[in-house]
């Protein structure tokens, strides 16, 4: 058993045997709960979103030639990964009747008042914390710009 699930384990499926496995063939990894599957976190669905990324030609936008660096096949590593995301789902998804269970207590639970937080010297507010943020500098300028020497002699 590779890992557990709410009693239930997610492992390669079994083959049917045969005289000479391939090292590299292919089995599909069940079950995985349709729960699972759908799991979604800031509305992008997580095992999609996963797989997406370890594609031929992945759904990332490119940003250096490291994107284009790409094992030529399925990397041992990325089953195990799956795996073990597939098991982390498992146990979120477990666990949400306790987290409903907890945001309804909270938010039956009494609220705290701006006296509370006066009382407890919380408010008002310190004027140090309520300083604006530093604009960030410009951008150094850049070979080419106007005004930026472009070579190391300097006038005599």
């Amino acid at each position: 058993m590779i890992g557990r699930l709410g009693g239930q384990a997610a492992r390669r499926a079994p083959t049917t045997q045969r005289a000479a496995p391939s090292r590299w063939e292919a089995a599909p990894i069940t079950p995985v709960a349709p729960e699972i599957w759908e799991y979604r976190i800031g509305g992008v669905q997580v095992i999609r979103k996963w797989f997406a990324f370890r594609k031929r030609k992945p759904d990332v936008e490119w940003q250096t030639p490291l994107n284009d660096m790409l094992p030529g096949i399925w990397p041992a590593r990325w089953t195990v990964e799956l795996l073990d995301l597939i098991n982390v789902l498992g146990l979120l998804v477990a666990l949400e009747p306790k987290q409903d269970q907890l945001l309804d207590k909270v938010t039956a639970g009494p609220l705290i008042t701006t006296d509370d937080l006066k009382d407890l010297r919380v408010l008002p507010v310190p004027p140090y914390a309520t300083k604006e943020p530093k604009v960030p500098r410009a951008p150094r300028p850049t070979a080419g710009s106007p005004g930026v020497q472009e070579t190391f002699d300097f006038p005599s």
